[in-house]
């Protein structure tokens, strides 16, 4: 049994044991793209580990993944790494920690965050060190109900591990009949500017960002130029994957937000997220309007629910006032781990984090 750096052609082999326990895994050109065209590492021209293997008799049976990020505060600029698909087959769990080891051990890197860790997983991270990140709502996902009678199925088929129409037609009247008010209780507002669709990331994005991480330099904020945006989600956007809405003022970008589509095969549900929202006039309406809009474009593209992950208490009371949906998990999938102790004293504070599914690999 040891460990060693991933190579390209071990994609197949990760792919294959990260399916058999039912997590996600980036298509291949996402998956060397996330390496090939990182900003941080093409600007510097860095030598970087894409990850580690646990190797027993020749085959893979541990994997993760270890994608690099960057982020501002203060106008400061912090590297950091991302952990991603951390999996071990069953009967190898003790050496999983060996993994987490590597990836702790990488020098230069101000911080480290997990945003898609399991409840075994935030435990184990959280046994050597590492912090919930402090915002505790992360757990609380909001959603807005778009197509009832799907949603009712998935739920179902969910709870019960098969769908019966009889049951799905007495839920769905009942649903219909008791929480109407509250399924379209977003259609009671009304988007008072113009916002549009934008296709793609632009440099009108670097101009907005030189005024965000100013304006907002509190805050632990994920880089978003054009640059970082594109590698993050720009592919998504080209392939129809995704979505960008913008608040215009003088011809100028003043706010905008960016819709992720996921669909859970198994239940048979297709969903937008908001995956981020931004606005330097950061007041309700700018905000209010943003999010409209969105979810009118997520019903255009038949999604059956939008969900919303995240974000700080000013942003979340605005999101509350259309009424969403709330459900709280066990635990948070945000966690952090920091090298850098003055910046660790920082990220001990819930107000200097605004998070979202930008942040990490929550968006794959």
């Amino acid at each position: 049994m040891f460990i060693r750096k991933v190579k390209l052609e071990d994609y197949l082999s990760i792919k294959n044991l990260a399916k058999k326990f039912k997590l996600n895994v980036y298509r291949k050109k996402d998956w060397i793209n996330i390496w090939k065209n990182n900003p941080y590492l093409k600007k510097d021209k860095k030598i970087f580990v894409t990850g580690w293997v646990l190797v027993n008799k020749k085959k893979i049976v541990g994997h993760i993944g270890n994608i690099p990020t960057q982020y501002s505060h203060n106008l400061k600029s912090y590297n950091g790494s991302v952990i991603s698909c951390w999996v071990v087959e069953p009967k190898h769990r003790l050496h999983a920690v060996r993994l987490i080891k590597e990836f702790v051990s990488q020098e230069n890197k101000d911080f480290f965050i997990a945003t898609s860790s399991n409840e075994k997983t935030a435990k184990t991270l959280s046994i050597f060190g590492w912090k919930s990140m402090p915002a505790k709502d992360y757990n609380k996902k909001l959603y807005i109900i778009l197509n009832t009678k799907n949603v009712v199925r998935g739920y179902i088929k969910k709870k019960f591990f098969y769908s019966n129409l009889v049951i799905n037609k007495i839920l769905y009247y009942f649903v219909k009949i008791f929480l109407k008010n509250k399924i379209t209780y977003w259609k009671n507002f009304e988007i008072k500017n113009k916002i549009e669709i934008c296709h793609k990331f632009c440099s009108d994005f670097d101009n907005l960002w030189e005024k965000l991480k100013t304006n907002k330099k509190k805050i632990f904020l994920f880089k978003r130029n054009s640059e970082w945006l594109n590698w993050h989600l720009g592919n998504k956007v080209k392939n129809k994957e995704a979505f960008i809405v913008v608040k215009k003022s003088n011809n100028v970008i003043t706010g905008y937000a960016i819709c992720v589509f996921k669909k859970i095969k198994e239940l048979g549900i297709k969903k937008a997220v908001l995956v981020d929202l931004v606005s330097l006039e950061d007041n309700t309406q700018s905000y209010l309007d943003l999010i409209l809009y969105s979810i009118k474009q997520s019903e255009n593209h038949k999604c059956d629910l939008f969900e919303i992950v995240g974000f700080n208490e000013n942003k979340r009371k605005i999101i509350k006032i259309i009424k969403p949906f709330e459900k709280k998990s066990k635990f948070s999938p945000f966690l952090f781990k920091c090298n850098n102790l003055n910046l660790n004293k920082i990220l001990l504070k819930k107000e200097i984090w605004d998070p979202s599914e930008i942040d990490g690999d929550s968006i794959y």
